[in-house]
């Protein structure tokens, strides 16, 4: 069985890698309260796997700007709303974002219910804010909160 890193260990490498990625500040639809609204896919060869995938459902791999290794996922639409990142570590595991109309309120929600913040409120410069956190099970999940004054 393979040793997974502790909480501090997921901790320093979220809070180590800027959110790069383009999450929807807008859409014409409104997204849903509770919508899974972004999944990040960690890969070992970034190459290898955007062919992989895009051989399969003819996905596009953009590089995002900044100086992480991040992909995003275009899926014929408009909205970037996938990623592929290269494996930070190896408990690095895919990952998935949550709309929420206020982060604040979301992210006590959740550590009211036992959830532990791994990275706390943290502003996309333009887009929105996230949170990253681990539920009671251990598990990785990202809160989202689109708003374009983010700084």
């Amino acid at each position: 069985m393979e040793d997974k890193p502790d909480e501090g260990d997921i901790g320093a490498r979220l809070a180590q890698a800027p959110a790069v990625y383009e999450m929807p500040a807008t859409t014409e639809e409104p997204i849903m309260k509770g919508q899974i609204c972004h999944v990040e896919i960690p890969a070992d060869d970034l190459e290898s796997l955007q062919k992989f995938y895009g051989g399969i459902f003819e996905w596009d791999f953009k590089k995002m700007p900044g100086d992480i290794e991040y992909y995003g996922i275009d899926q014929g639409d408009e909205k970037v709303m996938a990623g592929m990142i290269a494996r930070q570590d190896p408990g690095h595991t895919p990952m998935f974002y949550v709309c929420v109309e206020s982060i604040d309120a979301a992210v006590s929600k959740a550590t009211d219910k036992g959830a532990t913040v791994i990275v706390p409120k943290t502003a996309v410069m333009g887009m929105g804010w996230y949170a990253v956190a681990l539920d009671p099970q251990k598990n990785l999940f990202g809160f989202w909160e689109s708003d374009e004054k983010a700084a």
